[in-house]
């Protein structure tokens, strides 16, 4: 790899490991994510950079969520299945084969009282942010909205798991354990529900944007500089023309 004007440009040897647009990336790659930029979304898949190392203890706390979540529906009068793993204990990652181009995997679909199927996404989060969550996160939405999309469903939710101080304290204390081994019991959480609309037009829109911004820049072999984080960018050890002079008409 190496910058080219405003870009990053891929050498020949740069082999693009193909791979569909998952749930997980999709809002990252229209832009919707304030966490990570779309170009450095690209590069990890790609496999041209490294995934960014991901803190065991965020993962431990999701699957906790989920089990939480799970023992709830469990009570209720309403069917429900579980997709997170499979009858091997093993995680599944797309439960859409006949899309090429995108994929994802439900945590829940619940047929509740109504009859109706929807698809219910679980996060997990921290106390300290509840007076953020007035409304659903941004990416969380794209990616509840692809997936309820690609499995044809109309309805969806996404349901935030809030632990507290002392919970958290508890998962990090068993980071080295199994965590089936903390009884869901034990955690004195908060669930905060949101509807999520389903515009199937909105959703078309959405994933075209997403395919053609990868598509364009797999033709070119060009990422914009623009799209890149500082961080992704020192890595490549980029360094901008501080020195560039324009020249001037003085006649």
């Amino acid at each position: 790899m190496h910058f080219e004007n405003e870009y990053l440009v891929l050498d020949e040897n740069d082999k693009i490991y193909d791979s569909k647009i998952f749930t997980s990336r999709f809002a990252t790659l229209l832009g919707a994510n304030d966490f990570q930029k779309k170009g450095d979304a690209l590069l990890e898949m790609w496999k041209l950079i490294p995934k960014e190392p991901f803190d065991q203890f965020y993962t431990l706390r999701g699957e906790i969520a989920e089990r939480i979540v799970e023992s709830k529906l469990a009570t209720k009068n309403v069917r429900y299945k579980y997709f997170g793993k499979d009858a091997s204990d093993k995680k599944v990652f797309d439960l859409f084969p006949n899309n090429k181009y995108f994929g994802g995997v439900y945590d829940f679909v619940v047929n509740d009282s109504q009859g109706k199927y929807v698809n219910v996404e679980i996060k997990s989060t921290s106390e300290k942010n509840l007076s953020y969550l007035t409304e659903p996160r941004k990416e969380h939405v794209k990616q509840a909205q692809l997936c309820s999309y690609l499995g044809n469903l109309s309805f969806c939710k996404i349901i935030y798991v809030v632990f507290n101080e002392h919970d958290e304290q508890m998962i990090r204390e068993k980071l080295d354990n199994a965590f089936l081994d903390i009884p869901i019991y034990d955690f004195k959480v908060k669930l905060i529900t949101f509807d999520v609309e389903i515009n199937e037009d909105q959703i078309r829109q959405d994933m075209k944007s997403a395919y053609d911004y990868v598509n364009k820049c797999k033709i070119t072999r060009k990422i914009p500089i623009s799209d890149l984080s500082d961080k992704v960018l020192s890595k490549l050890n980029y360094a901008p023309d501080i020195f560039e002079r324009t020249k001037v008409d003085y006649d």
